[in-house]
Formats: structure tokens, C-alpha cells, sequence
């Protein structure tokens, strides 16, 4: 899960990208890894501390994003 952000805050006024500006020419992008259920405060410290990034969220200033979607289907054998 993640968001790229251009201004400061996201939906509700939730603080996700406090470096972001709309005139750097950056992208602010917060990634959330894969957690378990049982690291979900750990998590939402990490949110809360836009300063550093933890071992479940990773933040970075870009200045382009390449998104690449991989698809797998699923099929079904008969026999």
C-alpha cells in the first residue's frame, strides 16, 4: 500500500508527506510493507513519525514514478 504525495497532507488531514511541496518539483511517496497483524501499532508509530522511515514504512522524495502492474491469471486445468 502506498501514496504519492504532491501537498502535504492526504483525506482526513492525515499528515502523510510533511516535506511535501507543491512548487519542489518532488514527489513525496510513502510505502507500506506487507505487515503482520501483530506489528499494526509498530506500523501506525511509523506513520506518525514522518521523519524517519521504519521497517514497515519507507518514505523518498522523487522527481518521476514508473508504476508496473503484473497481473497473474489464474487458470483452471481439466483432466
Amino acid at each position: 500500500m502506498g501514496a504519492i504525495c504532491n501537498g502535504r497532507l492526504a483525506g482526513g488531514g492525515q499528515n502523510l508527506a510533511p516535506n511535501a511541496l507543491l512548487n519542489d518539483g518532488l514527489l513525496d511517496v510513502v510505502l507500506v510493507k506487507h505487515f503482520p497483524s501483530s506489528a499494526l501499532k509498530q506500523v501506525v508509530d511509523e506513520l506518525k513519525d514522518p521523519h524517519v522511515s521504519g521497517e514497515y514504512v519507507n518514505r523518498m522524495q522523487v522527481t518521476d514514478i514508473c508504476y508496473v502492474e503484473i497481473r497473474v491469471k489464474q487458470g483452471v486445468a481439466h483432466g
